[in-house]
């Protein structure tokens, strides 16, 4: 399925998995999950197979049925980086990535959950609405619900791509952190800093093996500081499908479990 964005003067694709028995006669709880940098739509429901664990928890009663909506986001960190979209192009680690430009903050909170709501079954509330990603869709998700936090009343960051502001690629960090301001504006270690927010539940987890496990433990310390109602766990395994795979039942769980 595709919506057109206005804001990014583009169609922009997206995928949906609606529960077995979904009836216009019920509404359900909607959950919007983010892929990584160099992923598309079909990363969670497709690629990695999170319909399948939805399908069978949803059986066994473990978990209440729910839409869950993966947008494309393309490679922009959920993040307002530009008004007039634009991509650029760059070397990362070996690999050709065409970082993306845009207003993508508010393609999602004035565009596309809007336009969900009004077509789906959602319970449109923001304790029925829930947000997550991995890697840099966990960087995403926790900026965009750290920005809005009345939209959301959880946050999932799976494997976030959470570093500090100065060890990103210079390329990365020139769309992300152009200067203080955007730091304060884009990180969401550092919007936290001069933001209130409350009665929001975040669950943060990393493989023991990611070379990113340590900046999201340090994340999660921040967090725990600051008073905010924030979990951490962790198992075997890296920055790769097989880690994420073995945790989809507590990311459910936690998203909708009963």
């Amino acid at each position: 399925m595709v919506y057109k964005s206005m804001l990014l003067g583009k169609e922009m694709p997206y995928r949906i998995y609606l529960p077995k028995g979904y009836s216009n006669k019920e509404k359900y709880p909607v959950l919007y999950l983010l892929h990584g940098l160099g992923g598309d739509e079909n990363n969670w429901l497709v690629s990695i197979g999170l319909d399948l664990k939805l399908d069978e928890l949803i059986a066994k009663g473990a978990i209440k049925p729910l839409i869950v909506v993966c947008p494309k986001i393309d490679a922009s960190f959920g993040i307002n980086s530009a008004m007039e979209p634009k991509t650029v192009g760059i070397n990362l680690n070996g690999n050709n990535v065409a970082l993306s430009y845009g207003q993508y903050n508010d393609y999602i909170y004035k565009e596309l959950i809007p336009f969900i709501d009004s077509t789906l079954n959602t319970i449109d509330n923001r304790e029925n609405r829930m947000i997550g990603g991995i890697s840099m869709g966990g960087f995403a998700a926790l900026h965009i619900a750290f920005t809005h936090p009345e939209l959301f009343s959880k946050i999932g960051g799976h494997s976030s791509a959470i570093i500090s502001p100065e060890q990103w690629q210079e390329d990365i960090k020139k769309m992300l952190f152009p200067d203080n301001d955007a730091i304060k504006r884009n990180h969401p270690a550092f919007i936290i800093e001069n933001k209130k927010i409350e009665n929001l539940k975040i669950f943060l987890d990393c493989g023991q093996d990611d070379n990113l496990y340590t900046p999201n433990l340090n994340f999660f310390n921040k967090l725990k500081n600051k008073g905010m109602n924030v979990s951490f766990t962790t198992a075997a395994g890296g920055h790769i499908a097989g880690y994420w795979q073995s945790q989809f039942e507590k990311y459910l769980m936690f998203y909708s479990g009963k």
